[in-house]
């Protein structure tokens, strides 16, 4: 699962041994800090998401939840500060547009 953010993108997938975990993934460690700032990550230099932590299923849930709770902006790229992110999510709001637009 994919989880853009306005102040970061993470990639979550399942932690093969250990069902009650899930590896948090990021290409950027401020990124992954961001939103679970007192998780225990490792780096993994040759992966294509370097930051990792095994995080409990019921802490990623809780912070994907706060984040929906505390949403305050009317436009979600605005909120965004983080430049790199901002021209990520702005190529990825055309490329969906552009993708659906003969689905209207």
């Amino acid at each position: 699962m994919w989880i853009g953010l306005n102040d970061g993108w993470l990639s979550i997938v399942k932690n093969y041994n250990d069902d009650e975990t899930l590896l948090v993934r990021a290409r950027k460690l401020t990124h992954l800090t961001n939103v679970f700032p007192k998780c225990d990550y490792f780096k993994d230099s040759l992966a294509d998401y370097p930051y990792r932590a095994f995080i409990p299923r019921e802490e990623v849930g809780e912070a994907v939840k706060n984040r929906l709770k505390e949403t305050g902006y009317t436009n979600f790229k605005g909120s965004v500060k983080d430049k790199q992110l901002k021209a990520l999510y702005s190529e990825m709001w055309s490329l969906v547009a552009y993708t659906f637009v003969n689905d209207r």
